[in-house]
């Protein structure tokens, strides 16, 4: 019988390592060019359009052509970036982040989904505005982080210090 058991036992599952580390240093940086370039813990890497400062954290480079960026973070990793004028985004597992090369016009603007945590560089003749499909957030320089993702129905902005204006739509 001892057999008989064995050979008729289901096999023993394996374990899948797929499943994402929290807490790990991942995102993929979508460049105007249409070039994909998945980021994580390099010591140094240089395109057209960024450039590595330390690990972990990326630099936009500062070009005469008006084009967005779109940072994208998986489930289970982070990133933090700094823009062009000095802003510093930390972006939370399952986040997005669309933001131009360079800022121009009167208003520095940023498209978001998921968590972010924003230090925004101060400028008060360029406030900063970060978007979500129902929210518009704008600030001069303050430290706050906006939650929201799409498959829930409230957005949460927590100020740190500093003021925020918040309009619908």
């Amino acid at each position: 019988s001892v057999l008989f058991t064995r050979e008729n036992r289901p096999p023993e599952s394996s374990v899948v390592n797929d499943v994402p580390v929290a807490g790990k240093t991942q995102a993929v940086l979508s460049l105007p060019d249409g070039r994909q370039v998945a980021l994580g813990n390099e010591k140094e890497q240089d395109t057209a359009w960024m450039k590595y400062v330390e690990a972990c954290t990326i630099e936009s480079k500062a070009t005469t052509e008006p084009a967005d960026i779109k940072i994208e973070v998986a489930r289970g990793g982070e990133y933090k970036i700094r823009l062009e004028d000095g802003t510093t985004v930390w972006l939370n597992s399952e986040s997005s982040l669309i933001y131009p090369v360079r800022f121009t016009g009167e208003l520095r603007e940023v498209k978001m989904e998921g968590e972010i945590c924003f230090d925004v560089a101060r400028k008060e003749e360029q406030p900063f505005v970060v978007r979500t499909a129902d929210l518009a957030v704008k600030v001069l320089g303050t430290l706050f982080n906006m939650e929201a993702y799409p498959e829930d129905s409230r957005v949460t902005t927590t100020l740190v210090r500093g003021k925020v204006e918040v309009a619908v739509g």
